[in-house]
């Protein structure tokens, strides 16, 4: 098997059944993990923002940066690859809050609501996610297996 990190602001999609997505260290980012299964095709973001503003050139350099743009771009290139929006089954791994500040302010809890807030406007369900509290995680997402599995700190592993 092939792994492809994704990194913070970043997505990718795989047609390749030997590929595995993988989002390291996710903290407060939040993983957005897309997959049809009967396509074969996997996609994944890794969003470090609520919302920015767009810069005057319409670049950032970043194709996740923001949750807006990030599911956008994800999900438009998951189509591209030959998902179909009906099919797609999606998860939400990290979005940790490690720092004691108040819900309202604690950046992944932000940017875990800006992502279902698009998520809602879109009508697209959830299917599974592990979210929030103050504990690390990586994930990984296989474009041939359906579900994926999480890894809490490096230690326990939670398939979804």
């Amino acid at each position: 098997m092939k792994r492809l990190l994704v990194k913070a602001g970043e997505c990718a999609v795989s047609t390749d059944p030997d590929v595995i997505l993988e989002a390291k260290s996710l903290g407060s980012t939040l993983g957005v993990c897309v997959q049809d299964l009967s396509r074969g095709v996997a996609g994944m973001a890794v969003v470090v923002l609520p919302r920015i503003p767009p810069k005057e050139d319409g670049t950032d350099g970043f194709r996740a940066l923001d949750a807006v743009s990030g599911l956008q771009n994800l999900f438009l290139d998951c189509l591209a690859a030959g998902a179909q929006r009906e099919k797609l089954d999606v998860w939400l791994v990290g979005a940790a809050q490690f720092m004691e500040e108040p819900k309202d302010m604690a950046l992944g809890v932000q940017v875990y609501a800006a992502a279902r807030k698009v998520l809602e406007k879109n009508k697209i369900k959830v299917r599974g996610e592990h979210v929030g509290g103050q504990v690390n995680r990586s994930v990984e997402l296989a474009v041939s297996r359906g579900g994926l599995k999480v890894r809490l700190g490096g230690q326990k592993e939670v398939n979804l």
